[in-house]
């Protein structure tokens, strides 16, 4: 029986094309034919990845760099002042016989 080596080790640092997504979201890529599950990655990106876990027939790896973002890749959002404003005018203190009630 011929055994096929495995071309990852814990800790190497890959570069991979993710080819689609895994049932959990996570994107899937092939390193010399070994696929990797990347959480946070997405379909049609280039990306630089640190393999952690490697087992017989796949492994995953941890996000380091996106070489190249998918179109679909969205900038997350970064509150504005107006966005804490509204939060703030939102929050009202504690009124009423709850607040009074509680004399322990």
């Amino acid at each position: 029986m011929v055994q096929e080596m495995i071309p990852v080790v814990k800790n190497m640092e890959v570069e991979l094309l993710i080819e689609n997504l895994g049932h959990e979201g996570e994107g899937v890529g092939r390193y010399q034919g070994f696929t990797l599950f990347v959480p946070g990655a997405l379909a049609g990106e280039r990306i630089r990845a640190k393999v952690v876990k490697v087992k017989k027939n796949y492994g995953y790896a941890k996000l380091l760099e996106l070489l190249a973002p998918s179109s679909d890749r969205v900038p997350p959002h970064v509150p504005s002042i107006s966005d804490a404003a509204a939060a703030r005018s939102s929050i009202s203190p504690m009124r009423g016989s709850f607040a009074s009630s509680n004399n322990w």
